[in-house]
């Protein structure tokens, strides 16, 4: 899913922070080549860069990157206020690209203008004016530059279907029907689809043909983490519902976000009073959200560390990757490199993960026969000494190096670094109630089973009582508690 829109700002606001510190540091390094290129003896020269050339005197030698820094600082910070100012709230799939770029230069005017603007009030010498548009033209075509590339990306996956809130309706008929009356607008919304109904009496659908009927009520618990489903409004009648206490408890329990609308208050006409509420819904109720929706700074920072250390490990890595391929084509020509990975996480979301190949090509037909040797009870499959697993892929195992092509999965928001284990689609049909319960958070690739000896740990209910414990304890802390001993884990080559 998409994140919250401070999630978005925030990460939008440090991406500009760095591509105008990207954009200060090329601009410094190539001055000096630049100038050269552009002469007056040189055959490249144009006469309107006259205007750009280092003043005469004190001030035609370029300062220290140091004595330069106040003009990153003013920069960045006058286009950061502009674009505040103008569409950066705005999410980028809702954002022309002419409002992109119309931001953006409006944004590096601004940074001008606060530049020049200290130059002269200070009397500061005109170091280079070639200097200050090398920088702002660079910076421009860097911060455009991955706006648009972002904006692409997620109309990619939103015609996959991907990043696109998921609700029901829960109600008696009459009333889902009227609640579609009078909010058809929103569900068109691009990122917020309605995927059917749960009905008090599903005997009298009347009025809600419209919608696939996902079950009644009492259904509402198994569907939840089968289909994927991101909140139900639920529609009140006017007669007694004594189902509404244990559907909303479903709803905390699988950590589920339910908004709670009465018939009576459907279409009512207001003079002064508005709606608080800046959510899709224009409508009066109770909205109960998980604190992820939230936008709380911990699940914020969380967000944030997950795509600094994912970004960074897969670019400093990358000629471990390339080791690991090139032993793994070398060692068992026949398989491929990548595994893929394929399970269930996020609220009964399934997605494709890769970890490097470790087994045999015909390892899950080899599964039924080896069966009896499983040491785990429950619906996870698990030998300490598998048969089926390469020479190769021991190594990779011992040492968790399988699991490095996760940190993927983590970069584009499928998993976590901290979180519970995602459930194979095998496994979930085997999964008791209180076991799915795990899949309400975004899974992760390591969590307190990685780091309380998971070799040990042959009980499936123990296993997943300590993802519980992770649900119940999340926190800053815990997350950097948990990694910092996994790599302590992994070195000591205590993996599967």
């Amino acid at each position: 899913m998409l994140g919250p829109k401070k999630l978005q700002l925030t990460i939008c606001r440090l991406s500009d922070t760095l591509c105008s510190l990207a954009a200060f540091l090329i601009a410094y390094k190539a001055l000096a080549y630049i100038r050269a290129t552009l002469r007056p003896e040189s055959a490249l020269y144009v006469k309107v860069f006259g205007l750009l050339s280092p003043a005469k005197g004190a001030g035609a030698v370029l300062p220290s990157m140091a004595e330069l820094s106040w003009v990153f600082v003013i920069t960045t910070v006058a286009m950061l206020l502009s674009l505040d100012f103008r569409y950066n709230f705005k999410p980028f799939y809702y954002r022309t690209n002419r409002q992109i770029i119309a931001s953006l230069a409006i944004g590096m005017a601004a940074a001008l203008g606060a530049t020049t603007t200290v130059f002269f009030a200070l009397r500061v010498p005109f170091y280079s004016r070639l200097f200050v548009f090398s920088y702002l033209t660079i910076l421009f075509i860097l911060a455009a530059g991955y706006r648009l590339i972002l904006k692409y990306r997620l109309k990619m996956r939103q015609q996959r279907g991907l990043d696109v809130r998921l609700v029901a309706v829960a109600g008696s008929a009459a009333g889902i029907s009227k609640l579609l009356e009078l909010t058809d607008a929103a569900f068109h919304d691009a990122k917020t689809q309605i995927i059917g109904c749960f009905l008090v009496d599903p005997s009298n659908g009347a009025g809600a043909e419209t919608l696939p009927v996902l079950g009644s009520l009492l259904d509402l618990e198994q569907v939840l983490i089968h289909t994927p489903i991101d909140e139900v409004i639920f529609v009140v009648p006017n007669q007694e519902c004594p189902w509404l206490q244990s559907a909303i408890g479903c709803c905390d329990y699988f950590r589920v976000s339910a908004h709670i609308l009465h018939e009576n208050m459907l279409g009512m006409e207001l003079r002064d009073l508005k709606i608080a509420s800046d959510r899709y819904l224009p409508l009066p109720g109770v909205t109960l959200i998980p604190e992820e929706e939230e936008a709380t700074d911990t699940m914020v920072w969380k967000r944030l560390i997950d795509l600094f250390v994912s970004g960074t490990a897969l670019l400093l890595l990358s000629p471990v990757f390339v080791v690991i391929a090139i032993a793994i084509k070398l060692t068992t020509p026949n398989l491929p490199i990548f595994y893929e990975w394929r399970v269930v996480g996020y609220r009964g979301r399934r997605f494709v993960g890769y970890k490097f190949t470790t087994m045999i090509a015909d390892a899950d037909d080899h599964k039924q026969q080896l069966q009896a040797l499983n040491e785990m009870s429950g619906p996870v499959f698990k030998i300490r000494d598998d048969p089926r697993v390469t020479t190769l892929g021991k190594f990779l195992r011992k040492y968790s190096l399988n699991e490095l092509p996760q940190l993927w999965s983590v970069l584009v928001g499928d998993m976590s670094l901290v979180g519970p284990r995602p459930a194979g689609p095998h496994e979930l049909v085997r999964y008791e109630m209180w076991h799915k319960r795990k899949l309400s958070i975004r899974p992760g690739i390591t969590c307190f089973w990685q780091v309380r000896g998971r070799n040990a740990i042959s009980n499936f209910d123990d296993w997943v009582k300590m993802d519980l414990e992770y649900i119940s304890k999340r926190s800053m802390w815990t997350d950097l508690t948990i990694l910092f001993r996994t790599v302590g884990e992994v070195l000591k080559g205590s993996g599967s």
